[in-house]
C-alpha cells in the first residue's frame, strides 16, 4: 500500500470515524507528553491557624488549609491572627507568623542532585522563620532569602527574619547567616549570598545578638542581646512551633520537634514536623514575657502603625502607650506581689530612640547601664538609665508607685521622665516599662525596657 493510497483512504472516512480517531490521538498525545504537567510542589502546609491566604502565580486567592500544596510563584499572606507552618519538599521548615507576606520566588530541587538546587524566597513584610533543608544545605551558593532591604544567605541554618519598610532584622538559632544590603554588587534578583564589604555574618551563640539593617544603609549592624531580643520579640512563636536540633554526624541533617500542643487552639501537634528518625524531647520553653512592646510612632505610614498595634493587641490587653511605644500584656490573672522586701532588677533588653523635633529625624539610642529598685512594702520604685545619645552620655530616671496589679507609674510632679509599666510573673521576678522624656534640651527621648532578677 503506497502513501497516496493511505492518504486517500483516510480522507474517505466518514466524519464520525475521523472525529473518533482525532480524539484517540489527542488522548495518546496527553499520555506521552508528561512535560506539560504542573511542576512538583515546593512544599505542603502542615499546620495553619487563623485566617491565611495563598495567592498563586495566576493571582487567584485561596484560603490556606492543612495539606495544601505550595508551589513556585505562590505568595502566602497571614492575617493578624494567623500562623502557617510549611514543610518544604527538601525537608526545610518555613514558618510565617501574623501580619506577614512571603513569596516562593524560585524552587528547583532534585532529591537525587540536591547540590544543583535553586531556592529563593522574599519576605515582603512581617516575620518568618526558616530552617534549612537538604536543598539549601547542599547548594548554599544558590539559596537566597530576600527582604525589600537585604539579601540573606545561609551557612546551614535556623534563622528568623523581621521585615518592615524601614528595617530588616535577622537572628540565628543554629548555624549562621550572611546578610547584606542591596547595591551594584548585590542584586535583589540574583541567587546566593552576597559577599564583600557590605556583608556581615552572624553565628548562633548565647551572646550573638542579631543583625539589623535600616533603609538607606548598605551594611547590617550587630545589635547585642542586652539592647533588645530582636525579631522574635515582635511576634512570638506559638508553643507548638518546632524546635530545631542540629545533627553533628556526617549526614548533617536537622531534626524538628514540636512541643505538646498549642494552648490557644487545643490541638495536639506533638511531632508535627520530624525530619529525621532520631527525635529528642524538646526542653521546656522559657516563661512567657510579662508583656510585649513595639515601636509604632515613627514608622513610615498609618497602615504600618495600624498593623503593629493590631499585632501587639492580638489576644493581649493594652497596658501603656506613649507617642512612640506601646506595651501590651497577656490577659488572665496576675501573680500576687510580695508584701515586703526590696528587689533590685537587672536590665535585660532596651530599645530606644531620640527625636529631633525641629527636623523630625529619628536615631537609635543605646543603654549602657541601668537600675530598677522596687520596694514592695512601700509600693514604690526608682529607676535610672544611662543612654548613649548621638555619642553623648545622657542619664534619665524616675520614681513612682507600684499600683494595684503591679502597674508601675511614675510621679509626674517629681520625675521629668514618664514611666509606665508592670512588675510581676512568678515570684515577681520580671518587670517591663516604656518611657518618654520630652525635649528639655531640644531632643525627645523614648524607649522600652525589660528587667529581671
Amino acid at each position: 500500500m503506497n502513501a497516496s493510497y493511505k492518504f486517500n483512504h483516510c480522507v474517505g472516512l466518514q466524519p464520525i470515524q475521523l472525529l473518533v480517531q482525532l480524539v484517540l490521538l489527542g488522548m495518546l498525545a496527553l499520555q506521552i507528553c508528561p512535560a506539560q504537567a504542573q511542576d512538583p510542589a515546593a512544599g505542603r502546609v502542615m499546620f495553619v491557624t487563623g485566617k491565611a491566604t495563598k495567592q498563586d502565580a495566576k493571582g487567584q486567592d485561596i484560603a490556606v488549609a492543612k495539606d495544601m500544596e505550595v508551589r513556585q510563584g505562590d505568595r502566602l499572606i497571614t492575617a493578624p491572627d494567623a500562623y502557617i507552618y510549611t514543610r518544604m519538599s527538601d525537608g526545610a521548615l518555613l514558618v510565617l507568623r501574623p501580619g506577614s507576606t512571603l513569596s516562593v520566588d524560585v524552587w528547583r530541587y532534585d532529591a537525587q542532585k540536591p547540590e544543583q538546587s535553586q531556592i529563593k524566597y522574599t519576605l515582603h513584610h512581617g516575620l518568618s522563620r526558616y530552617v534549612s533543608g537538604r536543598g539549601s544545605q547542599a547548594a548554599k551558593d544558590q539559596f537566597r532569602f530576600n527582604t525589600p532591604l537585604a539579601a540573606i544567605g545561609v551557612r546551614g541554618t535556623d534563622f528568623t527574619v523581621l521585615s518592615r519598610p524601614e528595617l530588616t532584622e535577622v537572628s540565628v538559632r543554629a548555624g549562621g547567616v550572611i546578610v547584606s544590603g542591596f547595591d551594584a554588587n548585590c542584586k535583589a534578583n540574583a541567587l546566593g549570598p552576597c559577599e564583600g564589604r557590605t556583608a556581615a555574618e552572624l553565628f548562633a551563640k548565647p551572646s550573638a545578638g542579631y543583625l539589623q539593617i535600616k533603609a538607606g544603609e548598605k551594611r547590617p549592624q550587630l545589635i547585642h542581646n542586652n539592647e533588645k531580643l530582636g525579631p522574635e520579640q515582635t511576634t512570638p512563636p506559638l508553643l507548638n512551633e518546632p524546635v530545631a536540633k542540629e545533627d553533628k554526624s556526617a549526614n548533617g541533617q536537622t531534626s524538628l520537634v514540636t512541643l505538646k500542643g498549642d494552648i490557644r487552639t487545643g490541638q495536639d501537634v506533638t511531632k508535627l514536623l520530624v525530619q529525621t528518625s532520631e527525635v529528642e524531647v524538646a526542653p521546656p520553653p522559657p516563661p512567657p514575657p510579662l508583656a510585649v512592646w513595639g515601636r509604632w510612632g515613627d514608622v513610615a505610614s498609618a497602615t504600618d502603625r495600624d498593623r503593629i498595634v493590631a499585632n501587639l493587641l492580638n489576644g493581649r490587653d493594652l497596658l501603656a502607650i506613649n507617642s512612640y511605644y506601646i506595651l501590651a500584656r497577656a490577659p488572665g490573672p496576675l501573680s500576687p506581689l510580695p508584701e515586703s522586701g526590696v528587689a533590685s532588677f537587672k536590665l535585660i533588653e532596651h530599645d530606644g530612640i531620640v527625636v529631633q523635633p525641629q527636623t523630625g529625624q529619628v536615631h537609635s539610642t543605646k543603654a549602657t547601664d541601668g537600675s530598677l529598685r522596687i520596694d514592695f512594702a512601700k509600693q514604690s520604685f526608682q529607676t535610672e538609665l544611662k543612654l548613649d545619645v548621638l555619642g553623648q552620655s545622657v542619664q534619665i530616671g524616675a520614681v513612682g508607685k507600684v499600683e494595684e496589679g503591679g502597674v508601675l507609674r511614675s510621679n509626674s510632679f517629681t520625675s521629668t521622665t514618664a514611666v509606665q509599666g508592670l512588675v510581676g510573673g512568678s515570684g515577681a521576678k520580671q518587670a517591663t516599662y516604656i518611657y518618654r522624656q520630652p525635649g528639655t534640651t531640644g531632643l525627645e527621648l523614648s524607649g522600652a525596657t525589660h528587667w529581671s532578677r
